[in-house]
């Protein structure tokens, strides 16, 4: 194992910092340690390897300081003061230890402090592979891998999204590419999505990155286009209709923005017709029967009708 220091200063279950012993041979900024611990069990003690991850890295030096000016370090410079003082420490976030019993496997997290002089080492990949490893029972979704180790990959759960879930993060974050990672892994697992695709991110998913279509996702995905939506022309783009009879009708009401108390009446008595008639009854059945109850009405109630049968028209 890569060996980068040892823990100094003052030590806590969540939190410890290390001094790198070569500065050539440092980590970076989320690169994963680990340590040995004691941890204190109901068998007595025992030795564990804890991960961590760097959160931040700072340098000093003792020469070097805030009240140093630049003419001064030319001067310990030509004095011949090196860097063999220099500092590199590192923060580290305890993540835990992979804790196994009764044929189940979980991440504790230790109890007890690391010891100041305990040598931190570069994680390795075996350990994270432990880690972030799911079992078939939890339906892992190859999502990505991490940022410094191409060859380990992270999946999240697939039955932890059959509730409530958000991708959270800043604009031009990913978060788009994120969500069609995990609808193509849902996809290869067999699950039928809907999505709502009001920016288009997702329509082109039977295509592969040469431009030709994907070898699995070319039959799996259909289009449902409004007619009001962006013109979107596909083999696998459909039209979406909704069928009037399919709705409520609250849903048709608010759809044609019939307020009245008289104008609902008439609407609600022209769908009853239409539906007696034809249980697929459509708009213009609808606005049949309304136009067959203004010719009998008064003129104030030909004018709530016209207004009803003109709204009904603005949603054909």
């Amino acid at each position: 194992m890569t060996r980068y220091g040892v823990i100094i200063g003052q030590a806590r279950p969540s939190f410890y910092e290390f001094n790198i012993a070569d500065p050539a041979v440092r980590p970076v900024n989320y690169e994963y340690v680990q340590i040995e611990l004691e941890e204190q069990a109901p068998g007595g003690p025992r030795r564990v390897q804890v991960l961590g991850q760097v959160k931040s890295l700072f340098s000093r030096h003792p020469f070097y300081d805030q009240r140093t000016t630049p003419s001064a370090v030319w001067k310990q410079h030509e004095l011949g003061v090196g860097d063999e003082l220099m500092q590199i420490i590192a923060s580290v976030k305890i993540l835990g230890y992979i804790h196994e019993e009764h044929g189940r496997r979980e991440v504790r997290r230790p109890r007890s402090p690391p010891l100041p002089g305990t040598p931190v080492y570069r994680a390795e990949d075996a350990l994270l592979g432990e880690l972030f490893n799911l079992g078939e029972e939890h339906i892992p979704l190859d999502v990505g891998h991490l940022l410094h180790r191409g060859n380990i990959p992270v999946p999240i759960s697939g039955r932890e999204l059959h509730r409530h879930a958000a991708i959270l993060s800043m604009t031009r974050y990913g978060k788009s590419y994120f969500a069609g990672r995990i609808i193509e892994e849902l996809l290869r697992q067999g699950a039928s999505i809907l999505t709502i695709d009001a920016h288009g991110d997702y329509a082109n998913m039977t295509q592969g990155p040469d431009g030709g279509l994907h070898d699995f996702f070319h039959d799996k995905v259909t289009v449902y286009r409004p007619e009001s939506a962006e013109q979107f022309e596909a083999p696998h783009a459909k039209p979406l209709r909704i069928s009037v009879s399919g709705i409520g009708f609250a849903e048709l009401r608010a759809l044609a923005r019939v307020s009245g108390s008289l104008q609902t009446i008439l609407l609600r008595k022209a769908i009853r017709k239409a539906q007696s008639e034809n249980p697929m009854y459509t708009l213009d059945d609808i606005i049949l029967q309304l136009e067959e109850e203004m010719k009998d009405a008064k003129a104030d109630q030909q004018e709530r009708i016209a207004r009803i049968v003109m709204r009904l028209e603005d949603l054909s």
